[in-house]
């Protein structure tokens, strides 16, 4: 894995995005839902561009496999919160 920092940001081609977010075991949209964005917004990341901050994201996620654990779990949470006509927050 190569981690880029250009002028002190940790850079992540689109490219690079969708294989590591498909490495990890998340969707594109289910990766952007947990960062607290729109789900088209992984969409947007994975086909025009990474900010950095998400980067940084995805590379501790890479590198610490217990704070992935953490976010597959709240992911997990989420989800399960989501009732049966699509809405999230439960009842």
């Amino acid at each position: 894995m190569r981690i880029d920092i250009i002028d002190g940001k940790v850079e992540m081609q689109p490219e690079e995005y969708r294989a590591a977010i498909k490495a990890l075991g998340f969707t594109q949209e289910g990766f952007a839902e947990l960062v607290g964005a729109k789900p088209r917004t992984g969409q947007y990341w994975a086909s025009v561009a990474v900010p950095p901050a998400v980067a940084f994201i995805v590379h501790m996620f890479q590198e610490r496999p217990e704070i992935r654990d953490v976010g597959k779990k709240i992911a997990a949470r989420r989800d399960a919160d989501t009732n049966a006509d699509g809405h999230k927050g439960g009842k």
